[in-house]
C-alpha cells in the first residue's frame, strides 16, 4: 500500500487529501478532502463528519491513514457549516462562507455530500461516520437515504437541547441500514445517554462501550 502511494506521488497523482468543493441546496459551498483508494472509486467509501467546533482535517488526520492502510478505502472528510478550529485546523466551509449556524442547520451539508459522491463516480458501498452532533445527523441521513447508504457509524450521538429539532432518537426505531452506536464508558453515567443507548439496543442496533 505504501509503495503504491509513493508511486502515485512520483507520477503526479494526488492520493492525499485532494480538496473538493460542492454546493448545498441553499447555495453554501462545502469544503472537503478526498482520499482515494488504490482500487479507485469502486472501492468502499467512508464519509467522515466532525463534531462541534471542529473540522474534517483536524479531527480525522490521525485516523485517515490508519483506515487507508488497513482497509484501502476511499475517504471523504467534510467541513460542515457548524464547526470551528479544534484539533489545529480551520473549518474552511465556515471561513469561506461566513455566518453562524446551529447543529441542525448543518443537515443540508450531509445531503449535499451524499449527492456529491453519487454524481462523482463513487459507486462502491458508502459508510457514513458521525461524531457528536454529526453522529445524530448521520442517523437521520441513514433513515432518509437508505437506498444510497450501506452502513452508519455514530460516535456519541448528541440529543440534548441544541438537538431538539433533529434528535436522532426517533430515527433509532425507523432506520433500516446497519447502525452501530459507540460511546466511551465515561459518558454512560449520564441518564439521557444511557436511555438513548438502551433505545438503540432495543431496536437491535449494534452498540459498543469503549473503556477509554
Amino acid at each position: 500500500m505504501k509503495t503504491l502511494k509513493i508511486l502515485f506521488l512520483l507520477f503526479g497523482f494526488n492520493l492525499f487529501g485532494q480538496e473538493v468543493t460542492y454546493k448545498t441546496t441553499d447555495s453554501l459551498t462545502i469544503y472537503a478532502d478526498s482520499y482515494l483508494s488504490t482500487q479507485g472509486k469502486s472501492a468502499p467509501l467512508i464519509i467522515l463528519f466532525h463534531q462541534a467546533g471542529s473540522n474534517g482535517r483536524g479531527e480525522y488526520s490521525a485516523i485517515i491513514s490508519k483506515l487507508q492502510d488497513s482497509l484501502d478505502v476511499n475517504i471523504l472528510a467534510v467541513d460542515q457549516r457548524s464547526g470551528g478550529s479544534r484539533f489545529g485546523s480551520q473549518n474552511r466551509t465556515i471561513r469561506e462562507n461566513g455566518g453562524t449556524y446551529s447543529y441542525c442547520e448543518a443537515y443540508p451539508d450531509l445531503l449535499a455530500t451524499l449527492e456529491y459522491v453519487k454524481t462523482n463516480g463513487f459507486n462502491g458501498p458508502k459508510i457514513i461516520w458521525g461524531s457528536s452532533y454529526s453522529a445524530a445527523l448521520v442517523i437521520q441521513l441513514g433513515h432518509e437515504k437508505e437506498e444510497d447508504i450501506s452502513g452508519v457509524l455514530a460516535f456519541s450521538p448528541a440529543s440534548g437541547g441544541p438537538m431538539k429539532a433533529c434528535s436522532p432518537n426517533p430515527y433509532l426505531e425507523t432506520i433500516k441500514v446497519p447502525l452501530m452506536v459507540l460511546r466511551p464508558k465515561k459518558e454512560m453515567s449520564n441518564s439521557a445517554v444511557a436511555e438513548q443507548f438502551e433505545l438503540a439496543k432495543s431496536f437491535n442496533h449494534t452498540t459498543y462501550v469503549a473503556e477509554d
